[in-house]
């Protein structure tokens, strides 16, 4: 065997190990906010290992020109969607998780809804025309 054999063994062993982590911390985290952050470095740093690895084993200029390219692309867009991905749980109103024996955290007191940031926020019907508390408040209205 020679060295690039060694390298791309050690490279490819480390990506492996970095899938097999991410998958596992996916697994234990207790939210969605929490599950993005080991997908993320699975994608990332995982790919990037095993394709720094092949990248050992290939003498030809153009194949690793190919590789550079799709670790530059894996690089700019791996992060960029999983920033927007929580972008986009944050405005529809999915909050962090907290322990629901916790007092009011900073989560709760800067938005109105008042949603316990431990349960995951219902989809919004964007054909409602009124909200859960107003519909609330006609029931209460209607009891009495």
């Amino acid at each position: 065997m020679e060295w690039n054999d060694y390298l791309t063994g050690v490279f490819l062993a480390l990506g492996s190990f970095l899938a097999l982590t991410g998958g596992v911390g996916i697994l234990r985290m207790p939210d969605f906010y929490s599950r993005l952050h080991p997908a993320g470095k699975t994608d990332s740093l995982g790919q990037l290992m095993v394709l720094i690895g092949l990248c050992f084993q290939t003498s030809d200029w153009l194949v690793l020109a190919k590789l550079g390219l799709i670790v530059s692309f894996l690089m700019l867009t791996a992060p960029t969607a999983t920033h927007a991905i929580t972008k986009a749980a944050w405005l529809e109103g999915l909050r962090p998780w907290q322990r629901p024996g916790d007092a009011e955290n900073v989560y709760t007191r800067k938005h109105p809804d008042k949603r316990a940031p431990y349960f995951s926020a219902a989809p919004k019907d964007p054909l409602a025309s009124s909200t859960s508390a107003e519909q609330g408040q006609q029931l209460e209205a209607s009891d009495e």
